[in-house]
């Protein structure tokens, strides 16, 4: 996904149960700069006042590489409540390789395979890597107990995963020693031993690379400052704190830029709660960089904002006699993430660009039903933030609904009903169900490929989006799911021998959608026809 693109982490639980958490707390952004237009600067949102800080000093942060030339670089500024803190670190860029050549995160994956020399990788480079991997495996998350009580839409609010804190513990850590010390909070000896020896095994690689790279980085982290300690930036950011209800505390939110190798590919920035990893070309302006990477910050504060708030807030929505309530709350976290961030930091950073981008479909996000939406939101969320109002007033469902009906005047289509989605997938289209997931792009999925397991999912997910994907030569197990007389329609239609969707009116509210098909391979085009789909249209559809 390109412009800004969330990442989904996937694990396997008991049952064959597919969880699929869209990460808020864990999310990404893919960067393509465009050719910019000149034009005149759009007006600044309304002022906020906020206390002016001091400005930011660069601090060397000493570590194993004893020369300052070396050693790590940190500033700050404090804009409140938020102080955000820029680093570049050394260790963090030696981890931060081993992650993207491990498949761990969502990365600049080609780039990243030129980062050392091809001549030095040997074959037990790759058995590492393997064993790199394999070490930073799912270990489970912890949270906040209000938010697991089965509030009847995702919240905004993620759990943190261990499997996040596994992978993030080293970054900005000073040295191999202080990596383990860090890792050893969260795992076991034996594998704080093995990470050491593998990250030991590439150290000397990616301290000629941090030598050569940290310069440039540093020009990057100096753009970076500039850009935040700007008086109307932080005036916006002040602003969109209040409309996110960012606890009165203020938050510290961190960015660790890492040295990427120069790629005709987009850049990516991920968001893993406070703290942001931003990829940087060396040479390359940052300025274009900045909205998105405040995009994925704003989806972070989302899910910082109240238990409490996030849980009222569902509630509206599933309470919604809009038939799209729940489809258009599946976009919310990324429509506001693209307003505010590709939209109105934009505005005042790259005014040219984002003038280009606010006129051309999908300019903002690489979705157009997002992109539609973001743009239709965008004055009503202005006038919110010049007022000092939150997303979390009682008002702001019905004025959000309206911006999507305005955006998006013709309806949502099928595929954007699945936003979240629960599956019931058949036994032999476990590979189809994932690829339903991916071309829906839903940050909230959750999945089972049982029948009666499938009806409790669905009891506990009543306002989510639900598919049934099956196979025809299996419709009889599909009885504790759909009933008597949906069970002899889908055999009847079956009888003709051609794929098939059929969508139904859901309870209590929403719809149903009954993707019937052979195999792996029919399913996926059978997908593909529905997510072409452009309106929601009840009965059977064959392509």
């Amino acid at each position: 996904m390109c412009a800004a693109a969330r990442a989904s982490d996937l694990r396997m639980t008991r049952f064959s149960r597919l969880v699929v958490v869209g990460a808020a707390a864990c999310s990404a952004a893919r960067v393509q700069p465009p050719a910019a237009p000149p034009h005149a600067a759009a007006p600044a949102p309304a002022p906020v006042s906020i206390p002016v800080a001091a400005p930011p000093s660069t601090t060397d942060v000493p570590g194993a590489v004893a020369s300052t030339a070396l050693a790590d670089a940190e500033r700050s500024v404090v804009a409140e409540p938020v102080t955000y803190v820029f680093r570049a670190s050394r260790m963090t860029n030696l981890l931060y390789v081993l992650d993207c050549l491990a498949g761990l995160q969502p990365c600049s994956t080609a780039a990243f395979a030129t980062s050392w020399p091809a001549a030095a990788w040997k074959p037990d480079d790759d058995s590492a890597i393997a064993a790199w991997k394999l070490l930073h495996h799912a270990r489970g998350s912890v949270g906040d107990h209000a938010a697991q009580a089965g509030p009847p839409l995702p919240l905004p609010y993620h759990a943190h995963g261990v499997a996040d804190a596994v992978v993030v513990a080293g970054y900005g850590a000073r040295d191999l020693d202080d990596y383990a010390a860090r890792l050893a909070v969260l795992v076991n000896e034996t594998d704080t031993a093995t990470a050491r020896a593998i990250a030991a095994r590439f150290e000397s690689r990616a301290s000629d690379r941090w030598q050569a790279t940290r310069a440039g980085l540093v020009a990057a982290l100096e753009e970076y400052v500039a850009l935040a300690a700007r008086p109307d930036v932080r005036v916006l950011a002040a602003s969109i704190a209040r409309l996110y209800r960012v606890p009165a505390g203020g938050m510290r939110q961190t960015f660790e830029l890492v040295a990427r190798p120069r790629h005709a590919s987009g850049s990516n920035a991920r968001q893993l709660g406070d703290l942001g990893v931003v990829e940087v070309t060396i040479g390359d302006a940052v300025t274009h960089q900045f909205a998105v990477v405040t995009h994925e910050m704003f989806h972070a504060w989302f899910a910082a904002s109240p238990i409490e708030d996030q849980i009222a807030l569902v509630e509206r929505f599933a309470s919604s006699a809009d038939p799209i309530a729940t489809a258009a709350y599946g976009m919310l976290d990324e429509a506001l993430a693209t307003a505010l961030g590709n939209g109105l930091v934009a505005r005042a950073v790259t005014p040219a660009e984002y003038e280009q981008r606010a006129r051309i479909p999908r300019g903002l996000y690489d979705d157009r039903f997002i992109d539609a939406v973001a743009k239709a939101l965008l004055p009503a969320l202005e006038a919110r933030l010049a007022a000092g109002r939150s997303v979390f007033d009682d008002d702001f469902v019905p004025e959000y609904l309206r911006a999507v009906h305005t955006g998006v005047p013709d309806g949502l289509p099928p595929i954007a009903h699945l936003r979240p989605m629960a599956c019931a997938m058949d036994p032999s289209l476990h590979e189809a169900a994932r690829y339903l997931q991916q071309v829906s792009r839903a940050s909230h999925v959750e999945s089972t490929d049982g029948a009666p397991e499938a009806a409790e999912l669905f009891r506990q997910r009543r306002a989510w989006g639900k598919a049934i994907l099956w196979t025809r030569s299996n419709l009889a197990a599909l009885r504790p799911l759909v009933d008597q007389a949906t069970l002899a329609a889908l055999r009847r239609q079956a009888k003709a021998g051609a794929p098939f969707v059929l969508t139904m009116r859901g309870s209590p509210g929403g719809f149903v959608f009954v993707l019937i098909a052979d195999d792996d391979a029919a399913a996926r085009k059978l997908i593909d026809a529905f997510a072409a789909q452009p309106r929601v249209r009840e009965g059977v559809f064959v392509p």
